[in-house]
């Protein structure tokens, strides 16, 4: 291979990696995290039963959320809604035990959120920006 394009790859190699990871922003993943910064970021630990309970309020300036089940058994489900009324075991997002469901850049959600134990009541620990 001739050395003028060898040269030629490797420095648009490093032209692209440059461009990527210039921001050290994750490659991978839907979150900018280095955009999202630890100030004003809320952690809560909220216990869901088996009757509607509202995770998060609606917040028009909401840049991401994080939910873990911490339960070892129980799933949970979750409805973006602002009705509570549509919260309902077996429909919305079930997150299983020990799982997680993350809000961010991709599925972004401003309304309320709302959750139902499946069996028992289980806690979640959440993360809002």
């Amino acid at each position: 291979m001739n050395k003028n394009v060898l040269s030629l790859i490797v420095v648009s190699l490093v032209v692209i990696m440059f461009g990527v990871f210039k921001n050290n922003t994750p490659f991978m993943g839907s979150a900018q995290y280095n955009d999202l910064g630890y100030d004003g970021v809320t952690n809560t630990s909220t216990s869901i039963a088996t009757s509607t309970t509202k995770l998060f309020s609606a917040n028009a300036a909401r840049k991401y959320a994080y939910i873990v089940n911490d339960d070892a058994t129980n799933a949970v489900y979750c409805v973006l809604t602002s009705a509570s009324s549509t919260c309902a075991a077996d429909i919305g997002i079930k997150i299983l035990a020990k799982e997680n469901y993350e809000i961010s850049a991709n599925n972004l959600w401003f309304g309320e959120v709302w959750c139902i134990a499946d069996a028992a009541a289980v806690t979640l620990s959440t993360v809002e920006k």
